[in-house]
Order: C-alpha cells, then structure tokens, then sequence
C-alpha cells in the first residue's frame, strides 16, 4: 500500500442504513418460549421487518405469540404475512410514515 492510497479517506458509498437492509432481508428470530414476544417487538419497531420461525414452540405458545404480534403490527400499521409452515413475516409499513410527515409539513403558497 503506497502513502497516497493510505492518505485517502475511506469512500462509504457502499453503507446503507440498517432499517433499509431489513427490508429486504428480515431479521430471523427463533424464539424457544412467550417470553420473548416482548423482544420480537422491540426488534420489529426497530428494523420494520421480523420474520419469526415458530417450530421450537409448542401450538399455544405460537398462537399466543402470533397474537401478540399481530395486535403490535396493527397498532403500528404493518401487516403480517405467513412466509411458511411455522414461519410469520411481520413488516411495518415505514413509506406511510414518511407520507404523513410530508403531509404536516408546511407548504409554501
């Protein structure tokens, strides 16, 4: 590595934000027992996207997580898909968040 190629800034054309990525690539998260709905949600309001894998839970447990979460997507106007046997996809729909802050930005006439 020569000084002048050293001496050059890092380019960061390449970084995009986490809540971009989770879009496209959900977090995966496997929970073991209903405890854990309350970090499910935390990471759902954190990235906008969660795909939760229910096999390790026994059929009362997956309902009531399901549950759960169905009433936090509604809450935050998301919606939940079911992307397999055992596997739900919650996504936050962050493009109407954007639109209503538009919305109550002033306007210039």
């Amino acid at each position: 590595m020569d000084r002048e190629t050293a001496a050059r800034p890092l380019q960061r054309d390449n970084v995009i934000s986490m809540k971009h990525w989770a879009k496209q690539h959900p977090i995966k998260i496997c929970p073991t027992r209903y405890d854990e709905v309350g970090h499910i949600a935390q990471e759902l309001m954190r990235y906008g996207a969660v795909e939760v894998r229910l096999e390790r839970l026994d059929t009362k447990g997956a309902n009531r997580i399901l549950h759960f979460l169905s009433g936090v997507v509604f809450a935050l106007g998301g919606m939940v898909q079911r992307s397999g046997r055992w596997q739900i996809l919650a996504i936050l729909d962050t493009d109407a968040d954007q639109d209503e802050q538009e919305d109550q930005a002033p306007q210039d006439q």
